[in-house]
Protein backbone atom coordinates (compact mmCIF):
# COMPACT_ATOMS: atom_id res chain seq x y z
CA UNK A 1 0.00 0.00 0.00
CA UNK A 2 1.34 3.55 -1.13
CA UNK A 3 0.66 6.73 1.27
CA UNK A 4 -1.70 8.00 -0.58
CA UNK A 5 -3.90 4.97 -0.56
CA UNK A 6 -2.73 4.84 3.48
CA UNK A 7 -3.77 8.46 3.93
CA UNK A 8 -7.15 7.81 1.66
CA UNK A 9 -8.33 4.75 3.99
CA UNK A 10 -7.71 6.32 7.44
CA UNK A 11 -9.61 9.24 6.32
CA UNK A 12 -12.50 7.00 5.30
CA UNK A 13 -11.75 5.12 8.75
CA UNK A 14 -12.17 8.56 10.99
CA UNK A 15 -14.77 9.79 9.19
CA UNK A 16 -17.09 6.56 9.77
CA UNK A 17 -16.33 6.47 13.19
CA UNK A 18 -17.63 10.17 13.53
CA UNK A 19 -20.88 9.48 12.23
CA UNK A 20 -20.79 6.63 14.47
CA UNK A 21 -19.75 8.93 17.35
CA UNK A 22 -22.61 11.61 16.04
CA UNK A 23 -25.28 9.19 15.22
CA UNK A 24 -27.97 10.45 17.95
CA UNK A 25 -29.49 8.12 20.42
CA UNK A 26 -33.15 7.56 20.88
CA UNK A 27 -34.91 9.56 23.49
CA UNK A 28 -37.78 7.26 24.96
CA UNK A 29 -40.62 9.63 26.93
CA UNK A 30 -43.63 8.56 29.49
CA UNK A 31 -46.55 7.48 27.51
CA UNK A 32 -49.99 8.45 27.38
CA UNK A 33 -51.58 8.63 31.27
CA UNK A 34 -48.18 9.27 32.81
CA UNK A 35 -48.73 12.48 34.46
CA UNK A 36 -50.83 15.75 33.43
CA UNK A 37 -49.61 19.10 32.09
CA UNK A 38 -52.24 22.26 32.25
CA UNK A 39 -52.04 25.52 30.12
CA UNK A 40 -53.65 28.46 31.38
CA UNK A 41 -56.26 27.27 33.68
CA UNK A 42 -56.77 25.97 37.29
CA UNK A 43 -56.73 22.66 38.60
CA UNK A 44 -58.79 20.74 41.10
CA UNK A 45 -57.33 17.06 42.26
CA UNK A 46 -61.01 15.79 44.19
CA UNK A 47 -60.60 13.59 47.23
CA UNK A 48 -59.91 10.17 46.42
CA UNK A 49 -58.87 10.55 42.81
CA UNK A 50 -54.92 10.11 41.87
CA UNK A 51 -52.69 11.39 39.05
CA UNK A 52 -49.69 8.60 38.43
CA UNK A 53 -47.08 11.08 37.38
CA UNK A 54 -45.92 14.51 37.46
CA UNK A 55 -48.57 17.50 37.86
CA UNK A 56 -47.30 20.43 36.21
CA UNK A 57 -49.67 23.41 35.90
CA UNK A 58 -48.68 26.64 33.85
CA UNK A 59 -50.70 29.97 34.57
CA UNK A 60 -53.27 28.50 36.76
CA UNK A 61 -53.38 27.57 40.26
CA UNK A 62 -53.51 23.98 41.75
CA UNK A 63 -55.77 22.71 44.45
CA UNK A 64 -55.12 18.96 45.69
CA UNK A 65 -57.74 18.05 48.24
CA UNK A 66 -57.51 16.00 51.33
CA UNK A 67 -57.16 12.01 50.24
CA UNK A 68 -56.32 12.98 47.03
CA UNK A 69 -52.69 11.55 45.66
CA UNK A 70 -50.09 12.35 43.34
CA UNK A 71 -47.35 9.52 42.31
CA UNK A 72 -44.89 12.15 41.32
CA UNK A 73 -44.06 15.64 41.49
CA UNK A 74 -46.19 19.20 41.22
CA UNK A 75 -45.05 21.94 39.57
CA UNK A 76 -46.68 25.14 39.20
CA UNK A 77 -45.54 28.31 37.38
CA UNK A 78 -47.14 31.70 36.75
CA UNK A 79 -50.10 30.34 40.06
CA UNK A 80 -50.13 29.14 43.36
CA UNK A 81 -50.51 25.57 45.42
CA UNK A 82 -52.99 24.61 47.84
CA UNK A 83 -52.59 21.39 49.36
CA UNK A 84 -54.37 19.82 51.88
CA UNK A 85 -53.27 17.12 54.19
Amino acid sequence: MNKGSLRVLSMALAFVLLLFLAWPAPAYAAGPGQGRVIFGESFTLAAGKTVDGNLVVFGGSVTIEQGALVRGDVAVFGGSATVAG
